[in-house]
C-alpha cells in the first residue's frame, strides 16, 4: 500500500500521558479487524541538533514488526479527520499509504480526544504536527 492514499474510520482512541505521550487510533483495516496506529512522543525533547532518534515521533501499527522512528512528514487535523503524511519508507514499513486519513465521522467525541493529545505533542516541539486554531 506504500504509495497509495488510505482512509480508515476510527472506532477507538486511547491516550497515555506519563513519561511518553501516546495516541492510539483503533480502526478496522482489510487485514485486521482490530488494527491500531500508535503515535508516540517523548514528554520533552532534548533540543539537540541534529535531532536524535529519541526526539522523533515513533509510529507502530499493531505490533513492533510494523514500526518506524521518524518518517512523519506531517500530521494535520482537518475538520473531522487526522491526516498522516509519511515518507515513502515509513509508509512501506507501516503498510499504510503515504497519505492516510483517519476519520471520526461516526465518533466525533474521539476526534476531540485525538486532537487534544496531538496538541500536547505539538507543544512539546513536534513541528510536523499541525493543529488548526479552531481545533486546539
Amino acid at each position: 500500500m506504500g504509495g497509495e492514499a488510505a482512509r480508515f474510520e476510527v472506532e477507538e482512541v486511547l491516550v497515555e500521558t506519563r513519561e511518553l505521550l501516546v495516541l492510539s487510533l483503533g480502526f478496522t483495516s482489510a487485514d485486521e479487524p482490530l488494527d491500531v496506529l500508535h503515535i508516540v512522543s517523548g514528554a520533552a525533547l532534548s533540543g539537540e541538533q541534529p535531532r536524535p532518534a529519541e526526539d522523533e515521533l515513533y509510529l507502530e501499527r499493531t505490533d513492533q514488526s510494523l514500526a518506524c522512528t521518524g518518517g512523519v512528514e506531517k500530521i494535520a487535523c482537518d475538520e473531522s479527520e487526522v491526516v498522516v503524511t509519511l515518507t515513502a519508507q515509513a509508509a512501506e514499513l507501516l503498510h499504510l499509504g503515504r497519505i492516510t486519513r483517519f476519520s471520526f465521522e461516526a465518533h466525533p467525541g474521539l476526534y476531540v480526544q485525538a486532537v487534544a493529545q496531538l496538541s500536547a505533542m505539538a507543544r512539546v516541539g513536534h513541528r510536523e504536527i499541525a493543529i488548526a486554531s479552531d481545533d486546539a
